[in-house]
C-alpha cells in the first residue's frame, strides 16, 4: 500500500528548549499587558486576522518544518499543462495533469491554492480545492477544480454580504501549500 495522507496542520521549523523561536509562532502573546499563562478572563486579541495556520508562514515567507498538506510517498509525481478556463456562469475552472514519474503504482493528493489581487489585502495560498487520485506507474490523469463565484468573493462588513473581487487571481496547483508546482493567472 503506498501512503498518501497529508497534513492538515503545519509544523514549525525551529524549536529550542523552552519552545519554538519567535520567527516560528504564528502570533504574540495573546494575553493582554502579562505574560502566560493566560486566565479565562484574559482579553484576546486576533491581530493576525485571516494570516491564521499555513497562510502565517506564506505571508511572511517563513519555512516551516512540514507545511500544510505536505504528505509521502514511495513513488514520485510531475505536475503539467495548468490552465483556467471561465465559464458562462461565472465559474472557472482550473485544470492540470499529473503524472506518475516513479516506478511504483500510488496516489497523489493535489491541491488547488488561489491567490486574491494584492488590491484586496487577503492573504496568500488559499486552499480552494484537493482531490485524491490513483496512478499507475507512468500513467497521468488531468485533474480539474471548479472555482465558483463565492471562491473568488469576499465577506463585506459593510453590507453583510459576500462580494465578489475583481482583479488578476493566481492559481497555484500542487502536493502542498509550500511545494506548489503549477501557477496560472486568470482575471475577472
Amino acid at each position: 500500500m503506498n501512503p498518501s495522507g497529508r497534513l492538515p496542520v503545519t509544523y514549525p521549523n525551529v524549536e529550542n528548549e523552552v519552545g519554538f523561536t519567535k520567527d516560528q509562532y504564528p502570533g504574540p502573546n495573546p494575553c493582554s499587558g502579562g505574560s502566560p499563562p493566560c486566565t479565562k478572563d484574559s482579553p484576546v486579541y486576533y491581530t493576525e486576522k485571516l494570516e491564521v495556520g499555513y497562510r502565517w508562514y506564506h505571508a511572511r515567507n517563513v519555512k516551516p518544518k512540514f507545511a500544510f498538506g505536505h504528505g509521502l510517498s514511495y513513488s514520485s509525481f510531475t505536475y503539467t499543462n495548468i490552465k483556467a478556463t471561465a465559464t458562462v456562469t461565472g465559474t472557472t475552472v482550473v485544470t492540470a495533469t499529473v503524472v506518475n514519474s516513479g516506478s511504483v503504482d500510488g496516489n497523489e493528493v493535489p491541491q488547488l491554492y488561489l491567490d486574491f489581487p494584492a488590491s484586496v489585502g487577503e492573504p496568500p495560498r488559499q486552499l480552494k480545492g484537493f482531490t485524491k487520485i490513483f496512478l499507475a506507474k507512468g500513467a497521468s490523469k488531468e485533474v480539474a477544480f471548479s472555482l465558483s463565484a463565492r471562491d473568488k468573493s469576499l465577506w463585506s462588513v459593510a453590507t453583510h454580504s459576500w462580494e465578489r473581487a475583481s482583479g488578476t487571481f493566481i492559481a497555484h496547483v500542487g502536493a502542498s501549500s509550500d511545494d506548489l508546482r503549477l501557477s496560472t493567472s486568470f482575471t475577472i
